[in-house]
């Protein structure tokens, strides 16, 4: 029998025996706790009446670039997900 390749949403306290196990090898997530102090900073920053725009620096996020007309601001921040991190992301509830 050959490998078998999963590509997959899961969370950590979801996958963590499997990761522990080698049935999973990891995978990568966006933090939810990080995600809710993002959008508390940006809806601080907009009530402010700052602009979020190409360049602006958020922090959490680093710097942005949306697009123009777009409300979706789509950064490279995801945790990995692996036999030395799954433990503490899911004693975290995630």
């Amino acid at each position: 029998m050959g490998d078998i390749l999963v590509l997959g949403p899961f969370s950590p306290g979801q996958g963590r025996k499997l990761v522990h196990s080698g049935v999973l090898t990891g995978g990568f997530m966006w933090n939810p706790m990080e995600a809710g102090k993002v959008f508390v900073t940006i809806g601080d920053m907009l009530l402010k009446g700052e602009e979020i725009k190409p360049g602006t620096t958020v922090p959490g996020l680093g710097e942005v670039n949306p697009k123009a007309g777009s409300t979706n601001l789509i950064v490279d921040q995801l945790v990995e997900l692996n036999k030395n991190t799954v433990d503490d992301l899911a004693a975290m509830g995630l």
